[in-house]
């Protein structure tokens, strides 16, 4: 659960993990309008919900259920540079709504990736990669969960 405006305080951020029946208790809410409850669990996607607060005391309120999407599928693809060449070892970041937490892969000999555990929907690629000393590179591409033969063109960085 994430409070805004409360800054960095010990009320800023709980951490409430579910038990087996997959319900939770926040003990501590402050008295304001509406938090964002954020949900994730392994092999799952994430959900935020905002969540109005009654400010009544003591009292338990039931959000209902909040459902993630599985993440059981895969994005693969190769990373090139501008003139076609394979960028080994380069690491491969997913992101974007519903989407777990930290994806990302790297790059074998050949540029290939496989980014594993994503939900169905729309897959944020960007690759960062340092091909030796000298260059930067960087590459970015929407994918949709299940997409083959996706290709990252990454080019080089202004100034880098």
């Amino acid at each position: 659960m994430r409070v805004p405006n409360w800054g960095d305080t010990p009320l800023s951020e709980e951490i409430a993990v579910t038990g087996a029946d997959g319900r939770f208790r926040i003990r501590a809410v402050p008295p304001i309008s509406q938090c964002t409850l954020h949900s994730n669990a392994e092999a799952y996607g994430s959900r935020d919900t905002d969540v109005p607060i009654k400010t009544a005391n003591g009292l338990s309120f039931d959000l209902g259920t909040v459902t993630l999407p599985p993440a059981n599928l895969a994005v693969t693809g190769w990373v090139l540079d501008a003139s076609g060449s394979p960028i080994a070892y380069a690491t491969v970041y997913g992101w974007g709504e519903g989407q777990p937490l930290r994806l990302s892969a790297q790059t074998d000999a050949r540029g290939r990736f496989t980014l594993a555990r994503v939900c169905p929907g729309k897959v944020n690629l960007r690759v960062d990669a340092s091909p030796g000393t000298e260059r930067r590179l960087q590459g970015q591409v929407v994918a949709d969960a299940g997409a083959t033969g996706v290709v990252i063109i990454s080019r080089e960085l202004a100034g880098g």
